[in-house]
């Protein structure tokens, strides 16, 4: 596989405004088709595949046009763009989860959002370069900003814990192979309509993609009932190093006091860190290559030097304090790849 690039996060509630330096929120694409319709969407290299007859308005079967908004969140800058946490409560104890991503789906139907037919679900093939082993479905609660474990085993204990790297997700996520090893290429719905009749079928064909395409791309594949944000994760490898951190800026003497994310270059995952929690809470992984970048509240980025980083050897310095110089960029970024390229992303 590509270069991977994953991301760790321990959130506060704290939301950072990217609005000042210009950058947007991942926006949302919108297809509309008949309710009655079997239908595949392909977004991007992703599919979203959804039955006739899926969804409910007010309580009755909905029959009309549906306009169907959904997002991609496909690597790091994505999940601080758009104000992503990645926590994860079980066992008494807060995880931070590695994410093998993650998309967001809505259904409207006469201006109002749809729910879903009891027995129907949507099934999103989504295309990822995060192919993280021992992936499972969580959704976000919005409420609590905690993702929920969308699985049998939700609440077992043994459940919830870090799996080894050779652990195979809870579903099969080849969306190419069927069950005797060939190419699937057809998409069938076996719904019937208010009549008991069987709903057309309608049939995609894979060949879309060429085979190299095929080989280099990973596929997880989450079937939901509900509208939401959801996420293939596992919980990360908390054997992390403890540190007390300073940054220092390049352009002042003043102490740091913006929110500081950590960011490993083989992992789906982002940390946040607050200015009071440098001292105490400060932890890294030994053995990664990361970088470390701050945004200020007027969207400024530091970010740390990365000849510094080049040589720094975490297991060296467990439970010492460290000082790390940070280099301020002067010209604000307005895009995400102009954001990629200051932070090393």
């Amino acid at each position: 596989m590509k270069n991977l690039f994953f991301f760790l996060i321990f959130i506060l509630s704290t939301k950072i405004n990217f609005a000042i330096s210009g950058i947007s929120e991942t926006p949302f694409s919108e297809y509309k088709f008949d309710a009655k319709e079997c239908k595949v969407i392909l977004h991007h290299k992703s599919r979203i595949l959804i039955p006739s007859y899926t969804f409910y308005l007010d309580g009755k079967l909905y029959e009309g046009e549906v306009n169907l908004k959904y997002r991609e969140f496909i690597d790091q800058l994505d999940i601080v763009l758009n104000n992503i946490p990645m926590n994860y409560a079980a066992n008494d104890k807060t995880h931070v989860l590695e994410s093998g991503g993650m998309f967001e789906l809505y259904a409207y139907g006469n201006g109002k959002l749809l729910t879903f037919e009891e027995d129907k679900k949507i099934s999103v093939q989504l295309a990822t370069k995060y192919d993280i082993a021992g992936g499972e479905t969580f959704k976000l609660n919005t409420a609590t900003k905690n993702w929920e474990k969308k699985t049998l085993f939700a609440n077992v204990a043994d459940a919830n814990v870090q799996l080894p790297t050779d652990k195979r997700d809870m579903w099969n996520d080849n969306l190419w192979l069927d069950n005797d090893g060939q190419r699937d290429e057809v998409f069938m719905d076996t719904s019937k309509d208010l009549s008991g009749k069987m709903a057309v079928v309608q049939v995609y064909n894979s060949t879309t993609y060429n085979d190299e395409e095929i080989r280099e791309q990973a596929f997880k594949t989450m079937n939901i009932d509900e509208m939401g944000i959801y996420n293939c994760d596992k919980i990360l490898n908390d054997e992390t190093i403890p540190l007390a951190v300073e940054f220092k800026l390049n352009t002042s003497n003043k102490q740091l006091n913006s929110v500081i994310y950590v960011v490993y270059k083989n992992r789906n995952a982002v940390l946040t860190y607050y200015p009071e929690q440098l001292k105490t809470d400060f932890k890294l992984l030994a053995n990664e290559e990361f970088t470390i970048f701050s945004v200020a509240k007027d969207g400024k980025i530091a970010v740390v030097d990365k000849t510094f980083l080049a040589q720094f050897d975490v297991a060296k310095f467990k439970n010492k304090k460290v000082l790390m110089p940070m280099k301020v960029v002067l010209k604000t970024p307005t895009s995400k790849q102009e954001l990629a390229m200051l932070t090393g992303l």
